[in-house]
């Protein structure tokens, strides 16, 4: 099952091998059928994208609510941007804060990061340069995921 969605994330990224978005989806159906939250989650973003699949918002926020509720941090951060972006659901900066700090509090570097532009600009929070700074520091000292260092990084050196 694990296995599975290791597949679709290789495929998806085209790691260790070529990109393949529509064998990517198959991988992923296999998976979440067998209830991994991280192929929930690829399921989610190939709604999002068409990959191997016509996009489809609603099954979008479907696939990526099912393994937020079971914790996958990736996931949190996603649905959170389609909360804050109102990308499948109406605009909630309220839900999507909510959802960035579960998802920072598992270690996501990208929810460290957009919690740190939130308190940064006051967008859905009262700002607060000090918690922006927390948080762009937490994303760039992040030793387990690298995606929000560099942007970070910028964000630390304009506060």
């Amino acid at each position: 099952m694990l296995a599975q969605a290791m597949v679709g994330k290789c495929l998806y990224n085209g790691y260790g091998t070529t990109q393949n978005h529509e064998a990517c989806y198959d991988w992923f159906v296999k998976a979440a059928e067998e209830g991994v939250p991280s192929a929930e989650n690829g399921l989610g973003n190939c709604y999002k994208h068409g990959y191997g699949v016509e996009k489809d918002l609603d099954k979008m926020i479907y696939w990526y609510q099912l393994a937020a509720d079971a914790g996958e941090d990736n996931a949190l951060v996603n649905l959170g941007a389609c909360y804050y972006d109102g990308l499948g659901v109406e605009r909630n900066l309220e839900r999507a804060i909510e959802l960035y700090h579960r998802s920072a509090d598992r270690g996501n570097s990208l929810a460290q990061l957009y919690l740190a532009e939130c308190y940064r600009d006051g967008d859905g929070v009262p700002r607060d340069y000090d918690l922006a700074r927390y948080y762009a520091e937490t994303a760039v000292n992040n030793p387990r995921d690298e995606r929000g260092r560099d942007d970070a990084r910028a964000l630390l050196a304009g506060l």
